[in-house]
C-alpha cells in the first residue's frame, strides 16, 4: 500500500475544513427548525470534523518534516557553500537569498503550514542546486 503524501493529507484537511464550515453553516441557518438533540448532534459532529481537519494539518505537517532528509542535506551544502563563498558581491547576493529561503523555512514551521514548508524546502534546495 502507498504512504500517503504530505500534499494529499493536506488537501484531506483542506476538505475536512469545508465540509466542517459547510455543515456548520447549515445548523446556524436552520438552527430554528432543528430539534435541541439534532442541534447538538450537528454541533458535536462539527467539532469532531474541524478538530480531525487539525489534526490532518499536524500530520501534514510531520510528513513534510519526515521527508526533509533531502532538504536538510541541501541545507548542509548550502551552508558549506556559503562558508567558501562569502567574498564577492554575488555571491553575498546569494547568501542573501539563501538566507531569505532559511527565514521562509522557519516561518513555515512555526506556522504548521504544510503548504509554505514544502514550498520554502523546495525553493531552499533550488539554491543549493545552482552552486553545485
Amino acid at each position: 500500500m502507498e504512504r500517503i503524501t504530505a500534499e494529499k493529507m493536506n488537501e484531506l484537511a483542506n476538505r475536512f475544513l469545508i465540509l466542517g464550515s459547510l455543515l456548520g453553516q447549515f445548523r446556524r441557518e436552520n438552527y430554528s427548525q432543528l430539534a435541541p438533540s439534532q442541534n447538538k448532534a450537528l454541533e458535536q459532529m462539527c467539532s469532531k470534523i474541524l478538530n480531525y481537519a487539525n489534526d490532518n494539518f499536524t500530520w501534514s505537517s510531520q510528513l513534510i518534516m519526515e521527508d526533509a532528509d533531502r532538504s536538510l542535506i541541501a541545507l548542509g551544502r548550502v551552508t558549506e557553500q556559503i562558508k567558501a563563498t562569502l567574498n564577492s558581491l554575488n555571491e553575498i547576493q546569494y547568501a542573501i537569498d539563501v538566507a531569505a529561503s532559511v527565514v521562509a523555512l522557519g516561518g513555515s514551521i512555526v506556522d504548521h503550514n504544510p503548504k509554505a514548508i514544502l514550498l520554502a524546502l523546495q525553493n531552499l534546495e533550488s539554491k543549493s542546486a545552482k552552486v553545485l
